[in-house]
């Protein structure tokens, strides 16, 4: 039998003799149709046949990963997809913080977690849209919730603004790989992608706006008042370079962090060095 078949993915036109696999052809047409399976599952099977010129048995295999990765199983499907896409954005998340977006390939990605580039390419379609996601969810994760706000908010200022110092350092001090949330924050800011105006507008914004809104109850003065940001600033600058920047301390200021380690006087001292920035004016 003389069989023509256009392939979407890889835009050919393709003259293949089929008898016995024409058919299988229909047997699996029958079965993906009867188990709601898309066209596509069957499409890629096809094409696994013809271009990897694989035995069945492997290129059954590829189409069941195929069909794992695009959540089409019946069994289990939404739990099992939405597993693979929390391993993805996990992985991915690692990496990129590890190693930047550039110096990371989509089979790193997948080989880290441990399932199928079709996965990713189902669930993300590129890794720029994979990095965009882990990256909100980092920002996510290390911003101030609104739940957090608003206890932050009913407290004391000064003794807000101290859990938010204190809660800032704690996170720059978990060690290199458990908080890759903050890792990859940090390198987004040293090195901007397309995405850091979304990133800046949902999150670093509103939590700049956060942190000025508990300073300038303190100074008396307006969130937006240019001390008041000043002051936020410091704060972003000095809880990031005792944070990251242990080894620069160390080398330039021997024993300074170890003292400042006791009874938290870091985080008494950054207290008082930003309120002092948002109260005292240039004259003085």
């Amino acid at each position: 039998m003389l069989f023509w078949y256009i392939s979407k993915s890889k835009g050919l036109l393709l003259l293949c003799w089929c008898v016995p696999f024409s058919r299988f052809f229909a047997f699996a047409r029958s079965f993906f149709k009867k188990n709601c399976l898309s066209n596509s599952c069957l499409l890629h099977l096809f094409e696994t046949i013809v271009f990897y010129k694989k035995g069945l048995a492997e290129c059954i295999d590829r189409t069941l990963s195929h069909m794992l990765g695009a959540g089409e199983l019946r069994m289990g499907t939404s739990k099992n997809s939405e597993k693979t896409r929390e391993k993805l954005v996990e992985a991915a998340g690692r990496l990129f913080a590890e190693r930047g977006y550039k110096r990371v390939t989509v089979r790193d990605i997948v080989q880290k977690a441990e399932t199928h580039l079709s996965a990713l390419n189902y669930h993300f379609g590129s890794k720029e849209e994979l990095y965009r996601e882990a990256l909100l969810k980092a920002c996510s994760i290390a911003s101030f919730s609104p739940g957090d706000q608003e206890a932050l908010l009913k407290l004391e200022p000064r003794e807000a603004l101290y859990i938010v110092i204190s809660e800032s350092l704690k996170q720059h001090g978990e060690k290199a790989g458990l908080n890759w949330e903050n890792d990859i924050i940090t390198r987004e800011c040293w090195e901007p992608s397309d995405v850091f105006n979304e990133v800046s507008e949902k999150y670093l914004k509103p939590q700049t706006g956060f942190i000025a809104h508990i300073i300038g109850k303190i100074a008396g003065k307006p969130p937006d008042d240019p001390k008041v940001l000043f002051a936020v600033i410091v704060l972003i600058g000095m809880t990031d370079t005792f944070g990251e920047y242990g080894h620069l301390i160390d080398a330039v200021a021997p024993n300074l962090a170890k003292n400042l380690k006791h009874e938290n006087m870091l985080a008494r001292e950054l207290l008082q060095t930003v309120i002092g920035a948002a109260k005292t004016s240039v004259d003085e």
